[in-house]
Parts: C-alpha cells; structure tokens; sequence
C-alpha cells in the first residue's frame, strides 16, 4: 500500500473513530516517512483516546527529534500525555518555552487543580474567562466552581466566590456550587442546591439510557447521601446509597466509596481481612489514580494502607512508596515502623506496654517522624506527658527544620503547656520565630503556624511578632485581623461578633460545664473547693433546770475547790501549810496566789539557800 493510500485511509478512519486502526496506520507512515508531523499527531490522538499512556511514552522516546522541530504544533497532545503521566517536569519543560495556546492552558489548569496548586488553576480559568469563545463559557464556569470547591478557607476572601455567571440548566454547575457551600460549613444550603442539580439532571437526560443516567446521578446521591449523614445521621442516609445499582454502575471511584461507606453502617462491622478483600484492593485503587486529584491519591492509600495494616498484610514496601511521594503524610511510615515491633498489641492501641515499646524505638529512630508523632500521641493518651516532650525533642535535635510541620511543632508546644514549662514553651516559639522568618511557607497548615506563633510572642517580644505578622500579610494579603494588629485598619473592620457566634450552641456548652475552658492551676482549685464538703454544725439545746423557782448558786463560776460548800474527799489532801488547810480568808489575808500585790524578787535572792548546818 502506497502512502498516499494510508494517508487516505487513516482520514477516513479517524472521522469513523477507530483508534486502534488509527495509530496501526499512523505507524504504518511514519516508518516510511519519519518527519511526518501529521501522522505523528494522529497517532497520539489515538493513543490519548484509548488511554494508553504507557505506548504514548515509547512513541514520544521514539520521535523525540521530530517532536523538537516541531513542539509548537503537538504542544496540546504533549502537554496531555505528560499530565496523564503525572509527569511534572517534562510539563514544566514544555510549558517553559512560551505559548498562548489555549487549549495547553486548559491542560495546564487541570494539572494544578489535580495536583493541588489550586490559586494557580484558579488564575488560569478566570483569564480564560476574560477572552472566552460562548461555546466555552459553561464549561468554564463549572471548572472554576470546582477548583474553589477544593480550596481551603484561610480567610475571608471575596476571591474565594465565582466570577463566572451561573446557569440554571446545568446540573453540573449547580453540583459544583453545592461543593462550594459544603466548603464553607453550610450543609442545609448545598443539600438544598444538589437536590436541584438532582432534579435538573432527570429533566436533561431524559432521553438517555437508564445507565447513562445511572453515571451522571451517582455522583450527585452520593453527595445527598453523605449531607443527609452530616444533618441527620447514618440511618437516614442509608436508603440512597441502597438506591444506587453498584452493579451497573461503571464509575469505580463511587463503586469504592459507597461500598466503603455501607460497610461503616453495618451494626457489626466486617474484619478487616474481609473488607480489604470485599473493596479489591489495592487492584481497585490502582485502576481509579488517574481519575483523582493528588490530595485524593493520598488519603486513599493512607486508607489502604491502614486497612491492609489490620488485616495483618505487610505495608513496608507501600509505606515506603507512599512516603516517597508523599512524604508530609505519616501515617504509613508510623505503620510500618510498629509493624516491625513483635510484642506490639495491635488489637489495643493505647495500652501501656505499646506506649513504652513505641517510645523506645523512636528515641533510637528521631528521625522516622511518623513513628515520633505516634509515640508522642501514645504519651500523651497514657498520661506520660514527660515522656511525650522528649520523643518530640528528640526529632527536632536530629533535624531542627521538622519545626516547620505543624503537627510537631503544635503537639511539643501543647505537651509544653501541659507540664507548665513556660520557659521551653519561650525558647520553642523563638526557635519556630527563626525558621518561619527564613523559609518559604507553602502549605495553607505553615500559614496558620506562622500567624498561630505571631500571637504567641506578642506577650513576650512585640517586635519580632511584628516580624511575623508582616510576613504572613504578605502573603495573605486580605486577612483582617492582620490588618488591625499592624495598625492598618480599625478594629471596627472586623465586622460584627454575630454572625460568628449564631451556630454556637450556648446550651450544649453550659451542660458540657467550663471545665474544659479552664486553665490547668485554676481547674485544680475549683474542683478541690467544689469537693469539699462542710459539715452542718448542729446546736445542742441548753438543758434548764429542773426546778426553775430554785435559787442559782452565786458562786458557780468559782472552782469546786474554791468554793465556800467545799469540803474534799477523805484521804485525800487539799493545799496544806505547816498549820493545815488554807482557808479563802486565810489566803486572801496572805497575798497567796496573788501576782500583782507581791514585790518582785530578785533573781540571785531567789537562787540562794540556806545552808544547815554541817
């Protein structure tokens, strides 16, 4: 066959979609006529619509020269292929030589959404919005919903709202609006918004098989279904996961989550052996990755790997995996470090005997942070908070730049806090106001350490809280407080308390008491003085006399002994003289017994006796 005929042919199969025959045929060309760009072209086409990434790889090996001289026309293809593979640096690559192509814009938008560079997506959207063809437009402004959908509230940004205008007959974009709403806490609002896209989705597809309309409404029942959880419990979010026909249904990440989700219900919930099997994994997550954003990617395996940690599987090899790619998520690497300790009670986490074997093997590893966290979380729930503080030191000795993770740097400050070490507390907020200076803070957590550390050092060093306030308004520019505390607005710019306090529920706080609000030093007192209990003194009543008319005796307030009525026992001897028995007259006429009548005496006259004869 000559190459005009494949030329030929490969048209008409690429207008009738038969992608394999497409890239047979493309090959077919370029091995007859190598800087063919346009057979080049078709054959990646084709391989992007079979989802065949790996061949696509092989062939862009294969043509790199042709692919040079000739990256402006195939920039699209190239730019998709490399983001299927999640292969950043080729894109960066790609993406450094300059284009205002749109359709690598598009590309280049999904890849930040995917891997969580969220601000970034979001800027590329909302200039393809500005200079948008009509027929782009709804597209547009379902993806701009979705990127914010995904974006954490840091503060109150206006930006953080659609530009884009709505549509009241895509369901897609109402689904997407409802995730917005979801994100901000209001679950009455986006439960109310999906059952519309809900409705709006039956009316559009009609016309549709039942199983394609089964593909488009999954999504949105499994939204309805965990909001009705959120508002009204498990037991009323059943029935609309029962609903769903997981049998037809060809979407494998809803197949995932909603038998995930039903095996929570269960009143007895199945082992983990049987679960892990039930779910197919981790051959069911292997196949759905290309359909998650990163962030998505990294929780499931955490997930996986939990479950397979249960189920009494090995998790080195996938802990050691997940921690490459991941290396701010810990919980694998914590996994795979007490899987290795024989005497660990993996049925009882916070036993004892697992706080100290955990202790133990991360003060010989400080630098298996994950293990670290776990053991000083073991500490902390066994009371040994000593123990905790020196797990955590322990880490930041070997590698003082761990301070830049939130979880160690605000568990050692709260550990800290509980032994009442004031003075480390100071030298830990110092330490962090160095690292935080210097470093480039990217994560939304770093931000929130940052501005959490800048109120801290207020009580003791004013001038370097300054420092960090600074910084964090440059970076998040729109943060009110942050204005007031550096003097750039009023306080009255904070805008009312009441609409921060309406979903407070006074009563369930004064039921749960002000213990928990309370400080350590002050908690103490109050307990000790509402457990002391005072007993009631009783009065004894006064006994009268029998016979009332009897005449009181005068002298009842004298002693017995010094009584005019007296007379002692016999046998027994009262206050004798030479003479005998003194009598009240006798000793009043003496001065006996009298201090202040008798003259002093001096001290030597008092010591001297009289000496007998010899």
């Amino acid at each position: 066959m000559s190459l005009s005929d494949l030329v030929s042919q490969l048209q008409v199969f690429s207008k009738s979609d038969s992608h394999r025959q497409v890239f047979d045929l493309g090959s077919k060309i370029l091995s007859q006529q190598p800087s063919n760009v346009a057979a080049l072209k078709q054959c990646l086409v084709a391989l992007i619509n079979l989802d065949n990434y790996k061949t696509a790889r092989e062939v862009l090996d294969k043509h790199s020269d042709l692919i040079a001289k000739n990256r402006e026309i195939l920039i699209v293809e190239l730019a998709y292929i490399y983001y299927k593979l999640d292969d950043e640096k080729s894109l960066a690559e790609l993406v450094s030589h300059g284009s205002n192509n749109r359709g690598l814009k598009h590309v280049l938008a999904q890849h930040y959404y995917r891997v969580g560079k969220n601000e970034t997506a979001l800027k590329i959207y909302r200039e393809l919005l500005n200079d948008t063809p009509p027929e782009e437009v709804l597209d547009l402004s379902v993806n701009e919903r979705a990127v914010l959908s995904q974006m954490e509230v840091y503060s109150e940004d206006s930006n953080l709202q659609p530009i884009s205008a709505p549509h009241s007959n895509s369901y897609d974009q109402k689904f997407n609006s409802a995730l917005i709403l979801l994100r901000d806490g209001d679950y009455e609002g986006s439960l109310e918004l999906l059952r519309e896209a809900r409705q709006q989705c039956l009316v559009s597809l009609a016309d549709y098989e039942e199983e394609e309309q089964l593909e488009e409404l999954a999504p949105i029942d499994v939204e309805i279904a965990f909001l009705t959880q959120m508002l009204s419990g498990k037991d009323a979010a059943k029935p609309f996961y029962d609903e769903i026909n997981l049998s037809k249904l060809k979407n494998q990440v809803l197949k995932v989550l909603i038998t995930t989700n039903l095996a929570s219900f269960q009143e007895t919930p199945p082992s983990a052996a049987s679960l892990y099997k039930k779910l197919g994994l981790p051959q069911s997550l292997n196949r759905i990755l290309d359909r998650l954003v990163i962030r998505q990617i990294r929780d499931l395996q955490r997930n996986e790997i939990l479950l397979a940690y249960k189920a009494g599987k090995s998790v080195s090899k996938p802990a050691a995996k997940h921690e490459h790619r991941f290396p701010e998520s810990l919980l694998p690497q914590a996994l795979a470090g007490i899987s290795k300790i024989a005497e660990f009670d993996s049925e009882n986490f916070k036993s004892s005997i697992n706080e100290k074997l955990v202790f133990r093997e991360a003060i010989k590893k400080p630098k298996k942070l994950g293990l670290c966290l776990f053991g000083a979380q073991l500490s902390v729930c066994s009371g040994k908070n000593q123990n905790a503080a020196r797990v955590l030191e322990t880490a930041v000795e070997a590698d003082s730049s761990v301070l830049l993770r939130p979880a160690i740097a605000c568990l050692l400050f709260a550990v800290y806090d509980k032994l009442d070490r004031e003075n480390d507390k100071i030298k830990l907020l110092l330490s962090l106001y160095q690292h935080l200076l210097s470093a480039e803070l990217k994560t939304v957590d770093q931000l929130k350490l940052l501005k959490f550390v800048a109120f801290q050092m207020i009580a003791f060093d004013e001038a370097k809280s300054q420092e960090l306030f600074q910084k964090l308004q440059s970076a998040v520019s729109s943060d009110p407080l942050v204005s007031v505390v550096l003097g750039g607005e009023a306080e009255t710019s904070l805008g009312d308390v009441e609409p921060l306090i309406s979903k407070v529920d006074a009563d369930s706080l004064l039921e749960q008491g002000l213990q928990p609000l309370l400080s350590k030093t002050s908690t103490t007192k109050i307990s000790q003085g509402a457990s002391k209990v005072e007993k009631r003194k009783r009065n004894k009543p006064k006994k009268l006399p029998k016979d009332l008319s009897k005449k009181l005796d005068e002298e009842r307030w004298l002693p017995m002994k010094d009584r005019s009525y007296y007379k002692p026992k016999k046998g027994k001897k009262g206050k004798d003289t030479q003479g005998g028995v003194v009598d009240q007259a006798a000793e009043e006429s003496l001065n006996i017994g009298s201090s202040s009548s008798s003259p002093a005496i001096n001290k030597k006259q008092a010591g001297k006796k009289k000496k007998g004869k010899k």
